[in-house]
């Protein structure tokens, strides 16, 4: 599981980055599709699932810097995965934010925490607040703060 999944197509790109458990980081760029998007969640879940079964936790850092608007219908998918996979996620990520920049990512991320208050993520406005968030959440939670905290992460 200690690895780089990438996933995109012309009109985007989405990587989740499992090189520094128990910090996962997503990150997203482009327009959100929903073929992508399937792709991410199917191994989204399969790697939460991995970490449940050996009673491990995680922090989840998404990185939205690049990413545009998804449209109507990845949200809705964004929305009925995560509702699927509540008990799930619960159990394994013990907390969850967001970089994001893009005023329109923000709107919509925004329209979607009131239609799934889970959703409701802390956001920051650069990848450095990202990072520092993450670092102070580890701690919070008694996890360990991998070494070299968000080096290997792709731009």
């Amino acid at each position: 599981m200690d690895a780089l999944y990438e996933f995109s197509d012309d009109s985007c790109y989405v990587s989740i980055d499992a090189r520094q458990l128990p910090l996962l980081v997503a990150i997203w760029r482009g327009t959100p599709s929903l073929p992508v998007m399937e792709q991410y969640f199917a191994k989204h879940r399969a790697i939460i699932e991995a970490l449940d079964a050996k009673g491990e936790r995680c922090i989840l850092l998404t990185r939205t810097e690049k990413a545009g608007r998804p449209p109507a219908e990845v949200r809705r998918f964004i929305t009925t995965r995560t509702d699927e996979l509540r008990g799930l996620l619960s159990r394994v990520i013990a907390s969850s934010s967001m970089v994001v920049t893009n005023p329109l990512v923000r709107g919509a991320m925004t329209a979607m925490s009131w239609v799934d208050p889970d959703l409701r993520v802390p956001m920051h406005a650069s990848v450095a607040e990202g990072y520092a968030w993450a670092r102070q959440a580890l701690a919070m939670h008694g996890l360990p703060t991998p070494q070299e905290l968000g080096a290997a992460q792709p731009a």
